[in-house]
């Protein structure tokens, strides 16, 4: 059948006569009078009945729809139903597949109003098949907003997502229009909500309030915007915008009045974003009121969800009073809705409240029953998305998941300690820990080759490509907000191109019997700490045997990990002092537990938050009286992501060919024209490619482009702002040359000479982006890179190291090698050395671990890694790897005992003792030597 031009043009080439006309022109009214609707009700079955006399399909299915749309607003679903799913088979049997999608859509409306949410997306389901068979893309639009609306409430969250982007990629048809597009966004930035992606959401909710304002009848969707845009507002903690947002809301809506269709839903909502506001504040009476306003109004209007929302807000009031028995009587009645609205995940949030109160009021064996289906849910909601980046910051809003669950499970423990729950609360946290990191280390072992699709792989370099464009002038206006889109495309792009070659999106978390299986055989003391808003914990692992302990004062922890951060990276003897006494402090907090199990053991430590910043070789051992009995002195200290990552790294590494051996070098880059190795320039030099050109991933490098007469000036103009720019926002001077990273290579040349191991060095010009992301590492054993390095905190993608910015004539090159292309390589290495300011920093991301240029190694196939945590000194850190090297290489030490002995060094040595000089570098993943040795 020909597609329609507008939804809202008649259904079939018959005419409609003034029965249909009328009826039509009823059911459009805002309110209808029920004796006007009762008798059109009946005429139109008395309609029915003639045309059916007739055999005329298409007046049958005319008036079937009509039916089912009054007897929807009479209130009747079940006739309702009963006529529309009669025009649907009509409609199929007819072949008319825009009139079967058509009445779809009010189908799966009803039985969502029905809370039948699941059925409601199989009819969702089919009607999207119906729009795409009529070619219809206005009606496909609307059908993907449903059907990624629906996918939202039963919480498949990357379903919804992914409907939301075939949406988004048909607007620009011309069949698509301005009220379509509104409501797409207005979609689309609700889910963004959902999954704690703010910023997007807020850019999403502004284009659908600009498209309202432009419609001359978008005032309540208007006012419905303006509230999304104050639950934005709040993300974001700007308390001052909220206020203002809802009341331009309720002004608009005040003015429609209370009896417009949706008006008092949206009050009601502006009301519980006023009682969040005020129970930030503390100001319970107040929180409370506004509570039980929206609380009533949605009651009046019947609208179900909200009422549930009020008394979950009340719950968490209550709480606060504290009145744990009103909160658990509100969260309870919350959670009754919700289970009839069919929406598991507003059900698995009240479920976990439930949980909460129930704690509260000393009845942890009771809670536990509500929480592990709020996990289970939260679980699944993760593996739903194919898009690494939306699936941790999911994760993250939900740590208080389990965070509950675990506090649950060790006030278990605290009453049955016999009972094995501080096993199951350690399986819980590691099930909560670095699970993107543990995704990609699943998918890296044994992966069967795919034949890749092309136009994904052409679209995932093109925005690569955009990416550098961009970073090399971040001068450009409004560069946030385009790095922000092109980052977001990039995680689509290769989230679609991972859920192809690895259907399962995302590992399974590894169960607590294989973690402590690979450590049964160890001597290592694994320390794993968990701090949360009720308590902290720590489990101790060693021979494979679990010990749980409660951590005290949390907020002494708190303070004493600020002031070593504070002091660490300073030499004054004052700072030496204070040092020693905030590590000596946080040393008895966090060791001070398992005292007796320290012994001269090597310590693993699995750290969230800012413990993951400091050095535990830094702290003091605990009852030690001695000013510098650093840990590092009896210890051999690791960092571990979790103890499921080490798990996989094992298996990882155990999967893959051994290296033939060797070190890859990089060091001393020329970074500046003021540079004394730079020649001047030539007048036969050829210029570089143009800024379209781009070195691809390893092993094999793009041909040069034909060259841009203007380049040069250009390039040489945007690297200087980009520079200037990258220093004042990162802090670092990137044009001063470090001298220091080319005598560490050359000391460790020198090294593997006398050793008989190789070496491939490239210093100087030579230590280049093109360089590194072009070498085949895969006969080699060890990455040393040693130059300028910067993280991004708010876009840890965008982290990366400074290589060589110009070539020997001065010509200005692409010298930053970026995350999001450092997690692409294929780095089968033993081990990793960024030896570089601040490489193991960024951000400290809920669940998910530190992101940055660490990470990225990880992600790339790295299995060890030595990074920075502060802005190391060039001569210190010469010193130290020349140390480092000495042990690894001569003594054939593991490369974390060889950097404890490095450290030793320095320590003992009166002009480098202060942790500022030694404690900056950290070992980072498997303590055990790889099974080969690093000679010819």
């Amino acid at each position: 059948m020909k597609p329609r031009q507008n939804l809202q043009q008649s259904r079939s080439g018959v005419g409609a006569d003034q029965l249909i006309d009328a009826a039509r022109a009823l059911l459009q009214e805002a309110s209808i009078d029920p004796a006007a609707l009762a008798a059109t009700l009946e005429r139109l079955r008395g309609e029915l009945a003639s045309w059916r006399r007739l055999g005329n399909a298409d007046r049958q299915i005319e008036v079937l729809e009509l039916l089912c749309k009054a007897h929807q607003r009479a209130g009747q679903a079940d006739l309702a139903l009963a006529y529309g799913e009669e025009a649907v088979e009509l409609s199929r049997l007819a072949k008319d597949d825009y009139g079967m999608a058509v009445t779809s859509l009010r189908l799966a409306a009803i039985r969502q109003g029905l809370g039948q949410q699941r059925r409601a997306t199989q009819i969702l389901e089919e009607a999207l098949e119906g729009s795409r068979a009529a070619d219809s893309a206005q009606l496909e639009v609307l059908t993907l907003i449903r059907l990624a609306g629906a996918q939202q409430r039963l919480g498949e969250l990357g379903l919804a997502l992914r409907s939301f982007e075939q949406g988004l990629s048909l607007l620009g048809e011309p069949e698509v229009e301005i009220g379509d597009e509104a409501e797409m966004r207005f979609g689309y930035g609700g889910l963004l909500i959902a999954l704690q992606r703010p910023l997007e959401s807020g850019h999403q909710f502004e284009q659908a309030a600009e498209l309202y304002r432009r419609a001359p009848d978008g005032q309540q969707q208007l006012a419905s915007v303006l509230n999304r845009l104050a639950h934005v507002a709040y993300r974001l903690g700007d308390r001052k915008r909220v206020e203002e947002l809802l009341a331009e809301s309720r002004a608009l809506l005040m003015a429609m009045g209370e009896k417009a269709p949706g008006a008092q839903d949206e009050l009601a909502l502006s009301h519980l974003f006023q009682a969040r506001l005020e129970l930030d504040e503390k100001n319970l009476p107040r929180a409370e009121e506004a509570a039980r306003r929206a609380l009533e109004m949605a009651r009046r209007s019947a609208a179900r969800k909200l009422e549930g929302m009020a008394l979950l807000d009340l719950g968490r009031i209550r709480r606060r009073l504290p009145d744990a028995a009103s909160s658990l009587q509100y969260c309870r009645q919350a959670l009754e809705i919700f289970e009839d609205l069919e929406e598991p995940a507003s059900q698995a949030l009240a479920g976990i409240r439930v949980a909460e109160a129930l704690l509260d009021l000393g009845r942890p064996q009771e809670a536990w029953q509500y929480i592990e289906p709020g996990l289970q849910i939260a679980e699944a909601q993760r593996i739903a998305s194919h898009r690494s980046d939306v699936r941790a910051d999911y994760f993250a809003f939900r740590q208080d998941f389990f965070e509950i669950a675990i506090d649950v499970l060790m006030a278990k423990h605290r009453i049955d300690a016999d009972g094995g729950f501080h096993l199951e609360a350690l399986e819980v946290h590691e099930r909560r820990r670095a699970r993107n990191l543990l995704d990609t280390l699943s998918a890296a072992q044994g992966a069967e080759p795919v034949e890749e699709d092309p136009q994904l792989l052409a679209e995932e370099g093109a925005l690569e490509a955009e990416l550098r464009r961009l970073t090399r002038d971040v001068a450009v206006p409004d560069i946030e907000d385009q790095l922000v889109g092109l980052l977001h495309g990039l995680q689509r792009v290769r989230g679609e191109l991972r859920r192809r070659r690895h259907p399962e999106a995302a590992a399974a978390p590894v169960d607590l019997e294989r973690m402590l299986s690979t450590l049964e055989a160890d001597d290592s003391l694994v320390l794993v700490y968990s701090l949360g808003e009720r308590g902290g914990y720590l489990w101790s692992i060693l021979g494979g045997h679990v010990e749980a302990y409660p951590l005290q004062n949390l907020w002494a922890i708190e303070a004493n990990i600020d002031q070593l951060a504070e002091h660490l990276p300073r030499t004054a003897e004052r700072s030496l002092m204070a040092t020693r006494r905030a590590g000596k402090a946080l040393g008895e907090l966090l060791l001070g537990p398992v005292a007796k199990k320290l012994g001269d053991r090597r310590l693993v430590v699995v750290a969230p938050g800012k413990l993951q910043h400091i050095p535990f070789g830094a702290l003091m051992r605990p009852g030690s009286t001695s000013e510098d009995n650093y840990l590092i002195r009896r210890h051999e200290v690791v960092m571990l992501p979790s103890v499921a990552s080490l798990v996989l790294m094992r298996q990882q590494e155990a999967g893959r060919p051994i290296p033939g051996g060797g070190i890859f070098a990089l060091a001393d880059p020329v970074f500046g024209l003021d540079d004394p190795r730079l020649r001047a320039p030539t007048r036969d030099a050829a210029p570089l490619p143009g800024p379209a050109t781009e070195v691809k991933r390893n092993p094999v490098a793009a041909p040069q482009a034909a060259p841009d007469p203007t380049y040069l000036k250009e390039a040489l103009e945007a690297q200087q702002r980009s520079i200037e720019l990258l220093s004042d926002r990162m802090e670092f001077k990137v044009n001063s040359r470090l001298p220091g990273s080319g005598k560490e290579v050359a000391g460790i040349i020198d090294l593997a000479d006398e050793l008989g191991v190789k070496v491939v060095s490239h210093l100087g010009f030579e230590a280049s982006r093109e360089v590194l992301v072009g070498a085949d590492l895969g006969e080699l054993s060890v990455l040393h890179i040693a130059s300028h390095a910067f993280q991004d905190q708010a876009l840890p993608e965008l982290s990366g190291l400074i290589l060589s910015l110009v070539d020997e004539q001065g010509r200005p090159r692409n010298g930053f090698l970026r995350a999001f292309e450092i997690s692409r390589l294929q780095l089968p290495l033993e081990l990793v050395v960024l030896s570089a300011c601040e490489t193991g920093r960024g951000r400290a991301q809920a669940g998910e671990g530190v992101l940055g240029l660490s990470r990225a190694f990880l992600d790339a196939g790295a299995t060890r890694l030595v990074t920075s945590l502060w802005k190391v000194d060039d001569g210190s850190t010469a010193e130290l790897m020349r140390h480092f090297y000495a042990f690894y290489l001569r003594t054939g030490l593991s490369p974390s005992a060889a950097l404890r002995q490095a450290q030793l060094v320095l320590l003992d040595d009166t002009s480098t003792r202060a942790p500022y000089h030694w404690a900056g570098f950290v070992f980072q993943g498997e303590w055990r030597a790889a099974p080969k040795d690093l000679s010819e």
